[in-house]
């Protein structure tokens, strides 16, 4: 009877011991599982407290978001090595269930000190899903480039090109990409140097066309002038014309008035100092008016041989 109630309490000792659990907590940012000696718990636990039962291990992995940067040399053109940063910045897609659970099943955690948790970072993460294939991308797409100018000039398609095939290759893993960004183009020195000179030859022939536009507006401008000028010349001499129309036609039944404005003019050349000039009476017409000139000639020359 001893012996029996000592094999009972050495076995209520056993069963007690065995039964044993523990709370531990699931910290913020993270999600966790347990793993018992005879597998995974199919639950998946938020933040917070969470029953572990003896010899239970809670695994947890790093749900926020990491940045990490990828440096590849690439061969463009068969001819120049291009130095170019891939950055990426990812997370655990803690939506799906079944990706965080095969998150916990592959990657080996990292057991605390304590060893009642183990831990998956997020850089284990990515190592493991995304890191390759953030190398081989670019390098696919950046390398079938003729040249370096071509990567210049199409960089903006080649970085979004870069970001849709690294998102669509981690839609099929844990991990989540929310951005993906060329963060840094190495140019070799000729390259850089070849585009200061384009930027500046572009430069001159943008100043160049600039002084041509100005060059034109301005003859443009005095163009505009010449013709308003000549406008104003051309409705002058209309004036003037329709003017001496007018005053002919008004004179042309008044020979009297005509008459009288000759002499008042005569008058007044005759009031000039060493005045000499031939009085046409009104009406003469051709030899008489020939004559008189002839005349006067021939008087000019006799006073110049007088004296």
């Amino acid at each position: 009877m001893k012996r029996w109630m000592v094999a009972l309490m050495l076995i209520s000792v056993v069963m007690l011991t065995g039964c044993q659990w523990l709370e531990e907590e699931v910290p913020q940012g993270y999600v966790g599982r347990n793993k018992t000696p005879s597998g995974w718990d199919e639950k998946i636990e938020s933040p917070g407290y969470v029953t572990s039962w003896y010899r239970d291990i809670l695994h947890l992995v790093e749900a926020t978001q990491g940045v990490y940067h990828e440096r590849m040399n690439i061969l463009v053109g068969g001819k120049i090595n291009l130095d170019i940063t891939v950055s990426v910045r990812c997370r655990l897609d803690s939506n799906d269930e079944d990706k965080v659970r095969e998150a916990f099943e592959k990657i080996t955690a990292v057991k605390a000190p304590d060893g009642e948790t183990a831990t998956i970072t997020n850089k284990q993460l990515f190592d493991t899903y995304l890191k390759l294939n953030v190398q081989a991308i670019p390098r696919k797409i950046i390398g079938s480039q003729p040249d370096v100018q071509s990567v210049v000039a199409n960089r903006t398609e080649i970085a979004d090109q870069i970001k849709k095939q690294v998102v669509e290759v981690a839609a099929a893993t844990p991990l989540e990409v929310t951005d993906v960004e060329i963060t840094n183009y190495d140019w070799p020195d000729s390259i850089t140097r070849a585009q200061e000179n384009l930027m500046t030859i572009k430069l001159e022939e943008e100043k160049q066309e600039a002084q041509v536009r100005a060059d034109l507006k301005r003859a443009e401008g005095d163009l505009k002038v010449a013709e308003a000028k000549k406008l104003v010349k051309m409705k002058d001499a209309e004036a003037l014309a329709e003017s001496t129309k007018i005053l002919q036609d008004s004179l042309a039944d008044a020979p009297e008035y005509l008459r009288y404005h000759e002499i008042m003019m005569l008058s007044e050349a005759a009031n000039g100092p060493n005045n000499a000039f031939i009085v046409i009476p009104y009406g003469d017409q051709g030899s008489a008016i020939q004559d008189k000139i002839l005349l006067t000639q021939m008087i000019e020359k006799a006073i110049k041989d007088k004296k």
